[in-house]
């Protein structure tokens, strides 16, 4: 998931927003258009992530 905001968000903010969630690779992109290059040769594979959830 990718989040854009006009400030910086630290890790622990990041956690804090998505509701405590584990946070796995964190980084701030300032160049988004590397990041555009790096999701659009993903697109189209099939990709299996496990999502838990636990109270």
């Amino acid at each position: 998931m990718l989040i854009g905001t006009n400030t910086d968000m630290t890790f622990q903010e990041v956690k804090y927003v998505m509701g405590n969630v584990s946070v796995e690779d964190y980084q701030p992109i300032y160049n988004s258009e590397a990041v555009c290059k790096y999701v659009t040769k993903h697109i189209g594979k099939v990709v299996d992530h496990d999502i838990v959830f636990k109270n």
